[in-house]
């Protein structure tokens, strides 16, 4: 009995490594329906870096992304950081013991101020940052403030080509 499939959405290319500019495309990718649980909320991308090949996402590989902006703890997620997009597991971390320090640090240098002890020229200090970590040992976690980034989605599913 063949197997029913869907025509979604490829809308371009995200990075497993650095975040890459999203560009939208008019392609479609035919999948199999029961790949599928949202029809209308989902879309793919195809992936382009090494970042989470210990999570069995690879170079080349088409990811399934269910549209969400919001997410647990460990999901992987396609998150927008300013114009690029990018591919990682998501955590929101409270409370500045659970936050490294160069976190803190880096999060006030780019958004101004801060002195190095955890908070800003205006007393302000770090309660929740958002950790994107990559799934591969050689590769460091980003951090940001939950301003910085917008989530995109929620990856559900996985398409590799063998040639």
């Amino acid at each position: 009995m063949p197997s029913e499939s869907l025509s979604l959405p490829l809308l371009g290319r995200v990075a497993a490594g650095a975040p890459i500019e999203a560009v939208e495309h008019d392609e479609f990718i035919e999948v199999p329906s029961s790949l599928v649980r949202h029809a209308d909320r989902t879309y793919a991308l195809r992936v382009q870096g090494q970042s989470m090949i210990d999570d069995g996402i690879l170079d080349g590989d088409v990811i399934l992304v269910q549209r969400q902006n919001t997410a647990q703890n460990g999901e992987i997620v396609v998150a927008m950081v300013g114009e690029e997009a990018t591919v990682k597991r998501f955590y929101a971390h409270r409370g500045a013991k659970n936050i490294p320090q160069e976190a803190i640090d880096a999060l006030f240098e780019r958004l101004g101020g801060g002195d190095g002890d955890g908070e800003d020229s205006a007393g302000r200090s770090i309660d929740k940052m958002i950790e994107l970590r990559p799934a591969n040992s050689t590769m460091a976690p980003m951090w940001f403030d939950p301003s910085e980034i917008q989530l995109r989605g929620v990856v559900v599913g996985l398409i590799r080509r063998f040639v």
